[in-house]
């Protein structure tokens, strides 16, 4: 695991469920079963972010490929205690998925051989440790009177980096290591770029003007009419973050409690 300063700051903060496992020879007997072997990037995931604790709003989500007796979602009873679930290749796809989260959130959670990180079957970081990283960045960036002036969708992987940090002229988010996840800052603006959704977040700078470079983005890099649909239905989230900031310690402290 190699996580800069401010990520293994954010992740001695967090919450870890009481039946997290962590025994390799566990974790590679639950491989056996399935006739498999655990890639050396399962196997440290497993060991480093086994019981991992981080939150949807106020829904928590266990991450981990094997979880215990505490398990609350798709992990849950009449799911055995310490078994995998699986997703093996298909027509449509070369490699094998592992669901990687305990949740009741209506989201899939799943990591690949490599270590990718997916939600919703779509790849979103190479590895878990760069969701740890993003994490931290948005932790950071609550701390700080910034306002979300732009949110769009695109066609995954469509905007290029150049293009982000040309349109508004940011340089990467310092101490950050690189990958799918972007994260640009300048004096005023912070930009995200995942894998189908940007964000631009301000501290002065006038939302019209910004809204109008991301959505000249979006005209330039994709098919923004097929997306507007898709963003407009995100809109309603823009209350959430400060709804959530307010409420989330109060609530992670009992969900923390309540998963003991």
């Amino acid at each position: 695991m190699h996580l800069s300063k401010r990520a293994a700051a954010f992740l001695a903060q967090q919450q870890w469920r009481a039946d997290a496992v962590r025994d390799p020879a566990v974790v590679a007997r639950a491989f056996t079963r399935l006739g498999l072997q655990p890639s050396p990037a399962l196997l440290d995931f497993q060991l480093t972010y086994g019981g991992l604790m981080l939150y949807a709003g106020l829904e928590p989500i266990c991450f981990g490929l094997l979880h215990g007796k505490l398990a609350r979602g798709d992990f849950s009873p009449p799911h055995k205690a310490d078994t995998l679930i699986h997703e093996p290749p298909d027509e449509d796809r070369s490699h094998h998925l592992f669901a990687c989260a305990d949740t009741l959130y209506q989201m899939d959670f799943h990591l690949d051989e490599q270590g990718r990180y997916y939600e919703n079957w779509q790849l979103h970081a190479n590895s878990f440790d760069a969701i740890i990283e993003d994490k931290a960045v948005w932790a950071e960036l609550r701390a700080q009177p910034y306002e979300r002036v732009y949110f769009g969708y695109f066609e995954e992987g469509a905007i290029p980096v150049a293009a982000l940090a040309e349109a508004f002229q940011v340089a990467p988010y310092p101490d950050l290591p690189p990958d799918l996840i972007y994260w640009g800052r300048n004096e005023q603006l912070v930009v995200r770029r995942s894998a189908d959704k940007l964000m631009v977040f301000s501290l002065t700078e006038p939302a019209d003007d910004v809204a109008a470079r991301g959505e000249q983005l979006l005209a330039t890099y994709t098919n923004a009419p097929s997306m507007r649909e898709r963003t407009q239905a995100t809109q309603q989230q823009a209350q959430q973050w400060a709804t959530e900031r307010a409420v989330r310690p109060w609530w992670q402290r009992l969900g923390a409690w309540l998963m003991r």
